[in-house]
């Protein structure tokens, strides 16, 4: 399975909801460069995505960074997914993409 939204998919595996283990990635629409834009962008998602599971989607976060599952298009002037109409896919071939 593939996530859409760091925001909300990692959310959805630290409530327990999703298996991290049946996540292959997460194609995500942020533009973090380094340590310090992911410390914000984890600073904002505790307060407005992950309430109450702080820590854990932290702690999912820094693990799928360290193993390469989250992909930034962004970073390369690339498309994103648009992740308002789903947020959880089979394969690449089902992302409906726009360009941000």
């Amino acid at each position: 399975m593939i996530g859409l939204s760091v925001s909300r998919c990692i959310g959805a595996m630290a409530r327990g909801e999703v298996d991290p283990s049946t996540v292959s990635k997460i194609i995500a629409g942020t533009k973090a460069e380094n340590v310090s834009d992911w410390e914000e962008v984890i600073a904002s998602y505790k307060k407005k995505y992950w309430q109450g599971v702080e820590e854990k989607a932290e702690a999912i976060l820094h693990k799928f960074i360290s193993e390469g599952r989250v992909v930034q298009p962004r970073l390369s002037g690339g498309w994103v997914p648009d992740r308002d109409r789903k947020i959880w896919v089979e394969s690449e071939k089902e992302i409906p993409w726009i360009y941000t």
